[in-house]
């Protein structure tokens, strides 16, 4: 077996997600560049049919789907592999349960593997939001560099595999089903033990996708920093410009996300009992006869109040609204 084979992931799905995995080569064939932005950057327009009309975000089908691979021999005798994900849609977040927001199309999430030279796994990388966490560190890195390498939070093994499980919408890859805090927990992500996408892989140097990356938004580089690059674009961050950079060094640059945030299953319910709050104290202060109605127009106008402010003023506080249709505003809570 090879070391490509040995050690690429399994990727499982949320039950609920909708927006699946496509292959580069199909992405790129299929789409076409945009005009070029006043900053010389550029994108391409979303995938259409054959008759010019625009397809639904969730064309995409769960299916046996091309990833990329880059692999680079280092001159200590390590390698580093990068394993390369692109997914059609990114779906909108849910930000306090009404809010729909950060959609984006080319969501890009990689597995990062870096193995010493003795053979062993030096560590793996998942990347979350534009950071990359850390698992399976090996102790002797943890004893030379310290700092965010200092985890020896491990993956779960299927058959000798890396099991990664990504969050349902935005991607973002974890080690374990549970709810993981964003946004003071009313942005969270979620993931659940759900289908496995059946991805085989392709040289990404030799791959046509490969000559085309720079369309989203980046320059060329070498594929081990290219996704990350993508994802900081993504964000309107500056991206690296060290593009020779080693993987390995990439990752002194982030924190694991079990520092910065808590995993509690089924967690992404317990901030929006916030909601609650004013009805609750209204019932018990009130001496109205029509109190519990009173209460529930309360609940009801607070909600709708706030996804209203949103649609109306969240672009201008930095928190845009996506599209949605009367239903998505009449059925406002999503809790994932």
């Amino acid at each position: 077996m090879n070391l490509i084979e040995k050690h690429k992931p399994i990727i499982k799905l949320h039950p609920y997600e909708k927006y699946f995995p496509i292959g580069w080569n199909e992405w790129f064939a299929r789409t076409k560049k945009t005009t070029p932005l006043p900053d010389g950057q550029r994108g391409r327009h979303f995938p259409k049919d054959k008759n010019g009309n625009d397809l639904p975000k969730d064309f995409a089908k769960l299916g046996p789907t091309q990833a990329l691979y880059h692999m680079i021999n280092n001159s200590d005798g390590s390698i580093d592999i990068a394993y390369m994900y692109l997914f059609a849609w990114n779906g909108s977040k849910r930000l306090m349960g009404l809010a729909p927001t950060g959609a984006h199309s080319a969501d890009v999430e990689s597995f990062y593997v870096h193995i010493l030279p003795n053979g062993q796994v030096g560590f793996y990388g998942l990347t979350t939001h534009g950071e990359i966490q850390m698992y399976n560190v090996h102790p002797s890195i943890r004893k030379s560099k310290g700092g965010p390498y200092d985890n020896s939070q491990t993956l779960e093994m299927s058959n000798g595999r890396p099991v990664v499980y990504s969050a349902v919408n935005a991607h973002a890859f974890y080690d374990s089903p549970g709810s993981y805090f964003r946004f003071y927990g009313f942005g969270n992500d979620n993931t659940e033990d759900g289908p496995s996408v059946p991805f085989f892989y392709e040289n990404a140097m030799s791959s046509p996708a490969w000559h085309d990356m720079s369309d989203l938004g980046m320059k060329y580089g070498l594929p081990s920093v290219l996704s990350l690059q993508m994802q900081l674009f993504q964000q309107e961050e500056k991206p690296f410009h060290l593009q020779t950079v080693k993987p390995h060094k990439l990752y002194r640059k982030v924190i694991p996300h079990f520092f910065s945030l808590k995993k509690i299953r089924f967690a992404m319910w317990l901030p929006y009992l916030i909601y609650f709050v004013l009805p609750v104290a209204f019932m018990f202060l009130s001496r109205s006869k029509h109190k519990k109605k009173i209460a529930f127009a309360i609940l009801i106008l607070q909600i709708y109040g706030l996804k209203a402010f949103f649609y109306f003023f969240g672009s201008s506080i930095g928190i845009p609204q996506d599209e949605e249709n009367i239903w998505g505003f009449v059925f406002p809570l999503r809790f994932y």
